[in-house]
């Protein structure tokens, strides 16, 4: 915080406050003084607090009467009490200046307290008008965790940039990286220069086409539209066009926060697979619904998928996961599809059940499903809605999901095992109690164990189980 701001003006006040004013009794005087700020102190010229005035129940509550009859410069922390003699030696000198001092309170937190001071003609006693910045220190620390949430994801983002870069630059096959929409190359490693028998500089901006003969125009450009509409794609005897070699052409699709790109390797010989055919329509409107949408068949196998669920399970294309069971995709302890299908036989349709959706990656995301079965051409088929769950949570905290219905536990008596049953109760509780100890301990894992009445190692086993926290190669090093 600034410690002092001086007001511009011979004192910052009235041209004409006689004139304007008259003689303003006391009582109007104090009202003035309270109506204008948030704290006020009477001090005479000791420094001694002779009266406090305080604009709200909840500062007054904190603030108290003990101030009076103290010196101010007692009631702030150690820090402010430099401050505290320059702002009543300022106002001594019939100036103006905001000192922004802090009071220590018993108990609990410091008062932050933006003040000015103004003698008084009596007994050359002050006037200190005082502006509460609590508010704007919330505001501060917000400002510096939401500060500290960027700085890590940024670090992140670095990190695996860095090692993506690495891999790219030292890979031995040749690489290029293009956009998907218009095959423009924007990046080629070494390897892929030896190839193309050009620089990197010369190669950034030309097509990939323009690397191939004219011929082969047709077989690339199917090749990118497979790569962008299933992940990968690959195409073999294309000829270069600087060297009429022989290549075959292999990639994958990147999708990410921008443009699409594509991942391209180049292997001499063409030895890669045949070149694949165009693709059909998309499924429709559905696929670009803002919900997560699956439809699988009465094996909970997928058909299709739409983006939205494609983003939740950070896979590129619905190709990739097309025939996958769904049960890889939802649930965290493997129960949750018997209840589901369970459910969907007996009612016909289920609404906002609580469970998981797991990434590829390992990413679990608490969500609410809706579901619903029909019968088409003599099969079953189930279609499924998943609406991400947005817990209140602070700015670097974790969300919570939800815990699941009593009765949806009971549905599984008669369809699943009862020790399934069982594990899984035991898991989820066994899990929040984990979670909750840690919180307790501000993430001390050797408090959290003592109070759990576990071991470390067994603590750290259960972290393990229950992917909680980043945990260190050797837990005996750890916290």
């Amino acid at each position: 915080m600034i410690g002092t701001t001086v007001l511009p003006g011979p004192r910052g006040g009235f041209r004409s406050p006689g004139a304007l004013l008259g003689d303003i009794g006391a009582e109007t005087f104090s009202q003035l003084v309270s109506a204008s700020s948030d704290i006020a102190l009477v001090v005479d010229r000791g420094g001694v607090v002779r009266d406090v005035s305080v604009g709200d129940a909840e500062l007054a509550a904190r603030v108290g009467g003990g101030w009076i009859g103290r010196p101010l410069v007692e009631t702030v922390t150690v820090e402010s009490r430099g401050k505290v003699r320059s702002l009543l030696g300022t106002a001594a000198g019939d100036g103006l200046a905001w000192h922004e001092i802090n009071h220590a309170v018993d108990g609990g937190e410091d008062l932050p307290v933006r003040y000015v001071g103004v003698r008084l003609p009596k007994d050359g006693q002050f006037v200190v008008l005082g502006r509460d910045l609590r508010g704007l220190a919330r505001l501060q620390q917000q400002l510096v965790d939401i500060n500290l949430t960027v700085e890590r994801d940024y670090a992140l983002y670095r990190s695996a940039e860095t090692q993506f870069r690495l891999m790219f630059q030292t890979s031995g096959e040749a690489m290029l990286i293009a956009d998907a929409a218009t095959r423009r190359v924007t990046d080629v490693n070494p390897a892929g220069e030896d190839l193309l028998h050009r620089v990197a500089r010369r190669l950034v901006g030309t097509t990939i086409d323009e690397l191939f003969l004219d011929d082969d125009a047709n077989a690339i450009s199917d090749c990118a539209a497979a790569a962008r509409a299933m992940g990968q794609a690959s195409c073999a005897a294309l000829r270069l066009r600087l060297t009429s070699a022989d290549v075959s052409l292999s990639a994958w699709l990147l999708r990410g926060g921008g443009p699409s790109q594509l991942l391209v390797r180049l292997s001499a010989g063409g030895a890669a697979r045949a070149g694949v055919s165009a693709l059909g329509d998309a499924w429709g409107a559905l696929s670009h619904l803002p919900e997560a949408m699956v439809t699988a068949t009465g094996d909970l196998d997928i058909i299709e998928a739409n983006e939205a669920f494609l983003d939740l399970v950070d896979v590129a294309t619905a190709n990739q996961i097309r025939s996958e069971s769904l049960a890889r995709f939802v649930g965290r302890h493997g129960v949750d599809m018997n209840v589901l299908t369970s459910r969907l036989q007996d009612n016909g349709s289920i609404r906002r059940y609580a469970t998981v959706l797991r990434g590829q990656y390992g990413a679990v995301r608490d969500v609410e499903l809706t579901a619903a079965v029909a019968d088409r051409d003599e099969k079953r088929v189930y279609a499924f809605l998943f609406r991400p769950v947005m817990a209140e949570r602070s700015v670097l905290g974790d969300v919570r999901r939800p815990l699941r219905p009593v009765s949806e536990m009971t549905d599984l008596v008669g369809r699943v095992p009862l020790r399934d049953i069982v594990r899984e109760a035991t898991d989820i509780i066994e899990e929040l109690c984990i979670e909750a100890a840690l919180a307790v301990t501000q993430d001390n894992r050797a408090s959290a164990a003592e109070m759990l009445g576990l071991s470390r190692q067994s603590l750290y086993s259960k972290l393990r189980r229950y992917g909680i926290g980043d945990l260190p190669s050797d837990p005996s090093n750890a916290g």
